[in-house]
């Protein structure tokens, strides 16, 4: 990956995101497969959004993560409503859940998420050089399947009995 490619994305990483105009807040319920997730909004309706390309091989969204969607009325398919337009990473929640945009049923639930790490796919660097001043100790880059550790660490137990 280029370096201006990759300087624009740690950008993006270490800046919270912003609401935008047309985007509302919401909370990942289930994914459903091909990129599409189901998400809950602030009075508990649920519907499906897709997460764009670009974005795919960046981040992984667990279920409970909150992402910012935005309709869209040209959808040919009506299932699909609109995009995830950002994943709010979990140590960006904190400050964001105190926002006056933030919906109010989502008020408190935030809490339940502290224990998550934020994961960035290896792909969103693309070279695994780190450049100092970025504070990368924030979100793990490239650690992969985060139950790997844990799986590895009860083997390791189980045979030592």
């Amino acid at each position: 990956m280029p370096k201006a490619n990759r300087r624009k994305q740690l950008q993006a990483l270490s800046e919270p995101p912003v609401l935008e105009e047309g985007q509302k807040v919401a909370r990942v319920i289930a994914a459903c497969g091909e990129n599409n997730y189901e998400v809950e909004d602030e009075h508990g309706a649920k519907t499906l959004y897709q997460l764009p390309k670009r974005m795919r091989h960046v981040v992984f969204i667990r279920r409970g993560s909150y992402v910012f969607v935005k309709d869209d009325e040209t959808r040919k398919d009506g299932r699909v409503r609109g995009d995830i337009e950002v994943v709010v990473l979990t140590h960006f929640l904190h400050g964001i859940s105190k926002e006056p945009y933030w919906p109010r049923s989502f008020k408190g639930e935030e809490d339940n998420t502290e224990d998550m790490p934020a994961i960035v796919s290896e792909g969103a660097g693309g070279n695994s050089e780190e450049e100092p001043g970025h504070g990368d100790e924030q979100w793990e880059i490239g650690s992969g399947n985060p139950n790997r550790a844990q799986w590895q660490d009860q083997s390791s137990d189980e045979e030592s009995d």
